[in-house]
């Protein structure tokens, strides 16, 4: 039994090594990269870092289907974000004073910071969801009522948006990023976590807030 450990922990260790050679490499290269994510495509792509135990790297999975085999990059590749202090007075504005129906974050294009993007003080639900851009990652947060056989309810509502459409790249970085702006946003009652925009209908979230 203890032979078979220490060869799967060795064939681990193997596959890491191998896979960080390979994303070196594609880093050195930089191949033009293919047009897997526009809106024909057929295929949802799977997004994994290699747990290696030696070096303790996160395991990363982005979207849920494949009809291809997986993408390998190495955790330690991807950049740490810090979350600008303008998201927290915002978030304060809308949760405290009600300022905002809707906020929306990204990332900066240095790609150093969350940052503020823009806001609504008087939207519908259908307003909020127009302002998600559809092929590229987003945060936001929602300010959201709903009713229950008790009556009215309100939740601050966490999005997540991520597109199938959106960049490879993209999609690593949001979901890496992501804890480092849901930590410091004490307050939110739902977390929503969406792909396309199915996952954020008024009925589907409804659903999962009244759950």
């Amino acid at each position: 039994m203890g032979k078979k450990k220490k060869n799967y922990g060795s064939f681990s260790q193997m596959l890491g090594t191998i896979f960080r050679l390979i994303h070196q490499l594609c880093l050195l290269f930089k191949p033009p990269s293919p047009q897997i994510n526009t809106p024909s495509t057929q295929y949802q792509y799977i997004v994994f870092a290699l747990a290696c135990p030696k070096d303790n790297e996160r395991l990363l999975c982005q979207n849920r289907r494949s009809a291809k085999p997986p993408i390998f990059v190495a955790c330690d590749q991807l950049p740490g974000v810090s979350v600008a202090p303008e998201c927290l007075e915002v978030f304060q504005e809308l949760k405290l004073k009600k300022k905002y129906r809707y906020v929306i974050f990204r990332i900066s294009d240095d790609q150093t910071s969350i940052i503020f993007e823009k806001g609504a003080e008087t939207a519908s639900y259908d307003d909020f969801i127009g302002a998600l851009p559809p092929n590229e990652p987003r945060y936001a947060i929602y300010d959201f009522d709903y009713e229950t056989a008790e009556g009215l309810r309100n939740k601050l509502l966490f999005y997540s948006w991520t597109p199938d459409t959106s960049k490879i790249r993209s999609k690593m970085l949001y979901a890496s990023s992501k804890d480092a702006l849901r930590r410091s946003l004490v307050g939110i009652g739902t977390e929503i976590q969406a792909t396309d925009f199915s996952e954020v209908s008024l009925e589907a979230v409804q659903e999962k807030v009244s759950r």
